[in-house]
Order: structure tokens, then sequence, then C-alpha cells
């Protein structure tokens, strides 16, 4: 079996809680249209084809880059033209008194295509949906938020342990355009060198953090030289690392005698056949949590990390917050069908839709569906 063998067997459209206005306001909404595209790359390109901060364009949430995608994103009122480009089209759907943000996604439709079924599988792959539809399954956070996971490196962990050179050097890594990166890494230190490298490949991030480290000085000024990245980096890679002590956490707190490990891009985490007796919610972890959570606090401890450590510190106007996500999910199926599969013979393909709430992920859905029979009825023998 496999999933996501085209972009458009992951089809995702967004819904907000409030629908664009008719009559011009402060800001104005569009409906992007994607094909293949990470989201922040589209909305970086955007800004520099807009001319404006990319902090002025709103989203409502991070869709799939291997999909294709409808999600909604805000501008000032004033911005009309648009681009024409491969893979992206964007469409005027309004006007809005306040930007997009997370607040304002209600929810997600997907359609979603799970492949090359055969037919001795059909009862396995029924079985689980079976399942899926009655018990649910855990609200983990899957590869998507990730991204800041760098050759096994935590970004968000080393700005927690307050290494902020360390957090630049795999910034450019990952940030830098392409053709610059060598350039930049081994002529790392050098930073009179690297803002020159910036300036001429037109880097304007490089630019602004190689401009004060290369000032006399500034040289180690590495925690302000951070601050001067864009504060929804910093917010990012912070929180996908709180993402994974959540997933670690919560994989301890559910896990029992049957069940299926999934695999994400940073650890496995366990899905039981079987709901447990779970609170309703719980914490993505913070400085500030109140209250404590064993499972957690076992997660740290493998980390080397006290709850205290879960800081952002001395960068301005950048802070984060203990934060509470429901433990549990419950995909609302609407529809499924079996069909034969056009690219594999003698097999079939399952056409799933249904509905998110914001933050869950579909992908999990997909693999929990499409998981290999030897890993369906592990036990507690595998540890995570």
């Amino acid at each position: 079996m496999r999933y996501k063998y085209l972009p458009e067997d992951f089809v995702v459209q967004e819904k907000l809680v409030s629908s664009p206005l008719p009559k011009p306001d402060k800001f104005r909404i569009f409906l992007l249209e994607k094909y293949n595209q990470e989201t922040l790359k589209v909305v970086e390109k955007l800004a520099r084809f807009w001319r404006i901060p990319m902090i002025k364009i709103g989203i409502a949430g991070i869709k799939d880059k291997y999909a294709h995608t409808f999600q909604y994103i805000s501008t000032p009122a004033w911005v009309k033209k648009t681009p024409k480009w491969q893979g992206i089209n964007l469409s005027p759907a309004g006007f809005s008194s306040h930007p997009l943000s997370a607040e304002s996604l209600a929810w997600n439709a997907f359609t979603l295509v799970v492949r090359e079924i055969k037919l001795e599988e059909k009862p396995t792959v029924e079985h689980r949906l079976s399942l899926l539809k009655e018990h649910g399954m855990p609200n983990y956070f899957d590869d998507q938020r990730f991204g800041s996971f760098v050759d096994g490196e935590w970004v968000g962990k080393h700005l927690f342990m307050g290494n902020m050179k360390r957090v630049l050097y795999l910034y450019c890594k990952s940030h830098a355009p392409e053709k610059l990166v060598s350039d930049i890494l081994s002529s790392w230190g050098d930073w009179s060198r690297c803002l020159l490298l910036s300036q001429k490949a037109c880097w304007h991030a490089g630019e602004r953090v190689f401009r004060f480290l290369s000032m006399e000085g500034h040289e180690k000024g590495f925690r302000h030289a951070v601050g001067l990245l864009d504060q929804r980096y910093v917010l990012l890679v912070a929180n996908a690392y709180r993402s994974f002590l959540f997933n670690q956490a919560l994989s301890l707190r559910v896990k029992s005698e049957k069940g299926v490990f999934l695999a994400t891009r940073a650890g496995e985490v366990f899905v039981p056949f079987e709901k447990k007796d779970l609170p309703r919610e719980g914490w993505i972890p913070a400085y500030d949590m109140p209250e404590e959570d064993p499972y957690l606090q076992r997660v740290l401890e493998e980390e080397n990390l006290l709850l205290s450590d879960i800081k952002i510190r001395g960068i301005y106007k950048t802070t984060i917050h203990a934060k509470k996500r429901s433990l549990w999910v419950y995909p609302e199926i609407q529809e499924t069908l079996w069909k034969e599969d056009e690219y594999f013979p003698q097999t079939f393909k399952l056409v799933i839709s249904m509905k998110l709430p914001p933050g869950s992920y579909a992908t999990l859905v997909l693999k929990w569906l499409a998981g290999s029979d030897n890993s369906f009825e592990k036990t507690n023998g595998k540890s995570l």
C-alpha cells in the first residue's frame, strides 16, 4: 500500500471561522491554490513579489507540500496584482477587518487516496477504518511540524539551551539560497565574508545577521543575531521541538499491550487499538505549565532538560507559553469509496473524504490505514 503517490492524492481545503466580507476593509483575502509547493516558501515568494514584509501576509495554517491544497491568506487591502506562477493560483475571496491567523481556521476538509491495496489487504484496511471511526486516534503532530529537525538536531532545543551560534548555523544550512549554502558554511566565523556573500546573492536575512556580527565588538552577539531573524522562524523551531516533547509524552501515556507504532520524522509514536481513559487535553509544554505531567517529566529527563528550560530568553517580543491541546481526535469521515487502481494493475485504491479540526494531521490517518502488517500487532517490546 502507498499514499501520496500523486499530489492530487492529498487534497485539502480550509474552512474559515468567518467568511470573507464582500465590502472593502483593512485586509484583502485571497484563496491560494497550490500544487506541490511549501506554504512558507510560497508566502516568502509572494512577499518579494508585493514588496512587503513576510509578516504582513497572514495565514490560518501551513499545508502539506506534496499535495493539492486550497488555503486563505490575508494581505494589506491595497494589494491587488497577483502573479502567474506554475503550481500557484491566487483568487480574490473578499476582505476582513483582521489579518488571518491560526484562530481563523474552523476545520480542514480532505480528499485522500490510499493506493495499491491488494485484494487480500482490503479486510485489514476496512478493519482499521472501522477502528478509526469508533475509537479515533491520539492527536499527534506529524512530519509537517518537524521541518526544523535538521540532520538529527533540534534547532528549537539549541534555542532553549542557549546555543545561539548553532541556531544560526542550522538556519543558514536550511534557509540560505541553495547556491549559497556551501560558501556560507565554509566561511563560517568570517562574518565579513559571509556578509559579502549574502549581499552578492541578495539574501536579505543573511545580510541583516552578518552585518551585525561583522561589526566590531559584535562578533559573538549570537543571541541578538538570532533576534534579527524572522520572528515566525524562531517561534516555528521552538514550537516544533515542543511538539516533539508533546508527542513523546502522549505516546508514553497511551502505550498498551496492543497497537501499532507509526513512524514520524521525529521518532515513532504509539497508536493503541482502543482509546484509553485519558484527560481531554494535555499540555504543549513551556516553562509556565501550571501542573505536573509524569510522562512529560520522563521525556524531559531523557532530553537532559528541565521544564524551566523551555523558554525563549533574551529575544525581543518573542515568547512562548504552555498551551493545551486535545489528546485525542475523531476524524469526521464522510465518505469512503473503493475503486480499481488505475496506476497499479490488479489492485484497489480507497478514496476517503473527511474533516479534521485545526492542528490535526491527515497524514497520520494515512499512516494508520496503510501501515504494514508486520508492524500492526507490535506490543511494548519496542521502545520509543
